[in-house]
C-alpha cells in the first residue's frame, strides 16, 4: 500500500497505518473474492475455461498486480467515513487500532461481496494476477482501476485516486 492524502482531509494516519499493516491480508482477500466467483461461475456454466487449472493450483501471486485495485477500495473506505473517531492524546491506542481492524476487515468483506457481483471486477482480478508482468495483465489493472474509480465515483475521490498503473515492477 502507498500511503498518501487521496482527497482533501485524508488525515487520519492512525487509519491509514491499519490498512497499510492489513494489505497483505487484505490484496489477498480480494483475490480470493475473485477467484472463487470466478471458478463458481466457470463449474454453473460448464465451460470449462482454461485459466480454472491454474486458479485451483495458485497458492501465490504477486501483490503489486492488486496494489492499485487495494489502495482505490482503502482511499474509498477512509472517504466515506472521515468522520470516524480518531484518537485522542491520552486515549488508548491499542484499543483504537483493534477498533480500526475490525471496522476496515468488517467493511472490505461486505464491500467484496457486493463487488463480486460484478464481471468486470471479478474478471479483471483473476486476469491481472494470471498475466502479471506482461501487456494483457497491465491492460487487465488499468481497466480494474478505472472500473473502481467510476463505482467510487465520489468526485473529490475521483479527481484524486488517478494514478495510472505503470508497467514496470
Amino acid at each position: 500500500m502507498i500511503v498518501g492524502d487521496e482527497f482533501q482531509n485524508d488525515n487520519n494516519g492512525a487509519l491509514k497505518n491499519i490498512q497499510e499493516k492489513l494489505y497483505g491480508q487484505s490484496v489477498s482477500v480480494i483475490f480470493q473474492v475473485a477467484r472463487e466467483q470466478y471458478i463458481t461461475a466457470d463449474s454453473i456454466l460448464e465451460a470449462k475455461h482454461p485459466y480454472i487449472p491454474l486458479l485451483i493450483k495458485m497458492e501465490f501471486f504477486d501483490h503489486r498486480v492488486l496494489q492499485s485495485a487495494h489502495d482505490t477500495i482503502a482511499a474509498a473506505f477512509r472517504y466515506k467515513n472521515q468522520n470516524i473517531k480518531q484518537l485522542d492524546l491520552f486515549e488508548n491506542v491499542k484499543e483504537e487500532s483493534n477498533e480500526y481492524i475490525k471496522f476496515w476487515n468488517d467493511w472490505l468483506y461486505d464491500e467484496l461481496c457486493v463487488l463480486k457481483g460484478n464481471a468486470i471486477f471479478v474478471r479483471n482480478v483473476v486476469e491481472a494476477v494470471i498475466h502479471s508482468s506482461n501487456e494483457r495483465g497491465y491492460a487487465a489493472e488499468e481497466r480494474l482501476h478505472e472500473f473502481l474509480v467510476d463505482y467510487y465515483s465520489t468526485e473529490e475521490l475521483s479527481n484524486n485516486v488517478s494514478c495510472k498503473v505503470s508497467p514496470q515492477r
